[in-house]
């Protein structure tokens, strides 16, 4: 009896809601127990958390790496307690990529009605970037966690200040700003992102009370940007000037940040936009009514509640002018963590055609659904393709064990370049000790270093060349470059590939004639 009566207190919209964060958990969980190897971006990053010790973390990654210390220090944590692998590597970007669900309606609760934050929820929902990520062992998972966060604590001290009246306001730090305090100072350690997301709140707080005239509230908020600005002066000073001053990272990402002055470079945003809305925002095709629908949107949370349309404004903002400052990248799996703010923009339009269409009731809810189902088709069929065949990308474990069931005991093992750090995570697991195989060198686009580096094996009849994360410009596969000038040294005599992996084994006799 119980039970049936909290049924039916339910709303039909928290029955929606709660279903589309079990879907989103289920297709995170999914690929999270596929059980795939590390790829060369995890392991780099889970070579550095198992090799080192909490203090180690402190100090400048090896292979070129960079993530945030408090997310360093709790995966080393989690190392430490439950042992060093894949499920635990990747436990935290889970639990994250979970959490951030239940965020995110309450988030949509605040600035959407019901058609825009129920289709913002379902798109964050079956994303194929955000289900991704919530299982690789990288960042980008907790980003979204903490963003949302911290963009629902805001949301908390505005509603909580525009339901007071304009005098009487109670004169202590409310909960809700001390909570906002203490999360913007734990949040700065454990995402590199949450620093654009706290000035855009600082900024728009600062308004919010300005224009009311609360110069008490003023006060109170500027102690708390001090706060802020304190801890990531500390931050800035033990682990981010390393990091700052990478020049190789500088360098990889030199495209994704955006040229100034802007008035001379008109043309990068038209590129840059289609390319976020379908990488990581996941529209695709359809990019093109998601913007016009995110304009739209945002002009109605301006009339609406402008505090929300000017918050979500300066996140973008600030983001690009750190891009712009070339701090920060403006690219794909680095700005994951604002997908949730264009799709409740999205959602937000979705919901301004309800309201402004005159005419008959359905008129402007049955375009709006229309709008969404176009919007989540894509997205869906995606969704249930990964659910019901996993990609395997880079998953070198089953060449490995390949390797060890048919390499005799002086034979000669070389490892391509780019796979390197996967094949040093796992080598351990079968049984092949560092001296016990040759790496190759980045080489840049001097394609002919490994050629040379495979000379030193010639007159060795078993030699094995493992091949991951291959480069590919154009008409040039490196792979297949390499073995043609195998097979014109020597024969091959063993190749073996699991389909899915992007993983090759081949077996060479360079023993001469």
């Amino acid at each position: 009896m119980k039970l049936r009566k909290t049924f039916e207190t339910l709303s039909a919209g928290k029955l929606i809601f709660g279903g589309l964060i079990l879907l989103g958990v289920v297709l995170r969980v999914r690929q999270y127990l596929i059980g795939r190897s590390l790829w060369l971006d995890e392991a780099m990053l889970a070579l550095n958390i198992v090799g080192r010790s909490f203090g180690g973390l402190l100090q400048p990654l090896d292979y070129n790496q960079g993530a945030p210390l408090g997310f360093l220090l709790a995966e080393k944590l989690v190392v430490t307690l439950t042992g060093n692998h894949e499920v635990t590597l990747r436990l935290l970007p889970l639990l994250a990529g979970c959490a951030a669900l239940l965020l995110y309606a309450l988030l949509l609760r605040q600035v959407t009605g019901k058609i825009g934050g129920f289709t913002a929820m379902a798109l964050l929902a079956v994303g194929a970037a955000p289900v991704y990520y919530a299982s690789e062992v990288k960042q980008y998972s907790s980003d979204v966690f903490i963003v949302l966060l911290l963009l629902w604590l805001a949301g908390k001290v505005i509603f909580h200040q525009l339901r007071q009246p304009e005098a009487g306001f109670p004169r202590s730090l409310n909960s809700k700003m001390l909570f906002l305090a203490v999360g913007g100072v734990l949040a700065l350690w454990c995402s590199h992102p949450a620093l654009f997301v706290l000035v855009a709140i600082g900024i728009t707080l600062a308004l919010h009370y300005a224009l009311r005239k609360d110069l008490m509230r003023l006060r109170q908020m500027a102690l708390v940007l001090l706060v802020w600005g304190l801890s990531f002066g500390v931050l800035y000073f033990v682990n981010l000037r390393g990091l700052a001053g990478n020049k190789y990272l500088v360098q990889y990402w030199a495209g994704a940040f955006m040229p100034m002055p802007v008035w001379e470079h008109l043309d990068w945003f038209g590129p840059t936009l289609q390319g976020m809305l379908n990488d990581p925002v996941g529209l695709g095709t359809y990019w093109p009514l998601a913007a016009a629908l995110m304009l739209v949107g945002w002009v109605a949370l301006l009339r609406r509640t402008w505090q929300f349309g000017v918050l979500f404004g300066l996140v973008l903002g600030t983001t690009l002018a750190a891009s712009a400052l070339g701090k920060y990248p403006f690219a794909g799996r680095m700005i994951l963590f604002i997908v949730p703010v264009f799709l409740a923009l999205a959602g937000s339009g979705l919901d301004a055609f309800v309201e402004w269409l005159r005419g008959p009731r359905w008129l402007g809810s049955g375009l709006a659904v229309m709008l969404a189902a176009v919007l989540l088709f894509q997205p869906l069929i995606a969704a249930q393709e990964n659910l019901l065949q996993p990609t395997y990308y880079e998953h070198v474990r089953p060449a490995m064990a390949f390797l060890q069931a048919n390499r005799r005991p002086n034979d000669a093992i070389y490892v391509y370049s780019w796979a390197v750090p996967a094949f040093r995570y796992y080598a351990p697991a079968y049984g092949l000790a560092q001296g016990d195989y040759v790496t190759g060198k980045q080489h840049g686009s001097n394609f002919r270093v490994p050629l040379v580096e495979l000379k030193q094996f010639m007159g060795n009849s078993h030699v094995w060349v493992l091949f991951s994360h291959i480069y590919v410009a154009g008409d040039f596969n490196e792979k297949d470059y390499i073995l043609a000038y195998l097979n014109k040294i020597g024969k091959q005599k063993r190749l073996f590939y699991d389909p899915g992996t992007s993983v090759y084994l081949a077996l060479y006799d360079l023993g001469g004639p």
